[in-house]
This record gives structure tokens, sequence and C-alpha cells, in this order.
């Protein structure tokens, strides 16, 4: 049996947003939400999430092929904000 392998790297691409998140959403208080953003690039982009300037913990962040979900599982008040990826 032979193996071979292939470690050759595609050149670079800069990050394409293949979704772009509206100006404003509106909520209602105690509803779910997901915010969804999706990149793609060589190598694959970082998608970082940022609430009134202030990074948004991994925690509430989904990530796969290329996508980040940031999941709300019951809206507050004090979600309410200024959001960008």
């Amino acid at each position: 049996m032979t193996l071979k392998f292939d470690f050759s790297t595609a050149d670079p691409l800069p990050p394409h947003f293949n979704v772009d998140l509206p100006t404003n959403r509106n909520f209602s208080a105690r509803s779910e939400a997901n915010l969804s953003c999706h990149a793609s690039g060589i190598s694959r982009p970082a998608i970082t999430w940022f609430k009134d300037d202030h990074h948004v913990p991994r925690s509430p962040v989904n990530e796969f092929n290329g996508y980040a979900i940031l999941a709300f599982h019951s809206i507050r008040l004090n979600d309410q904000g200024q959001g960008k990826y």
C-alpha cells in the first residue's frame, strides 16, 4: 500500500462576507433569536462578535463551516445594543 500526501497550499484569499446583518433587528422580550454571519477565504476567517464595542464571549457563539451564529435563548432588555462582527 502506498500513501500519498499533498501538502501544497492555495494562495491566500482575503475574507469575503457572504451574509450581511440588517441594520436593525427587533425581537420580543423572552423570545429566541439567532444572528448569523458567513465568511469565506483562504485561510478561513475567524468571526468575532461585538456588542456596543465589547467582545461577545465565545459561549453564546456556535461556529461551523465558516458560519458563526450568535444565539439568544431568551431575549432580555440588556441584550439591546449596537452589534457588529
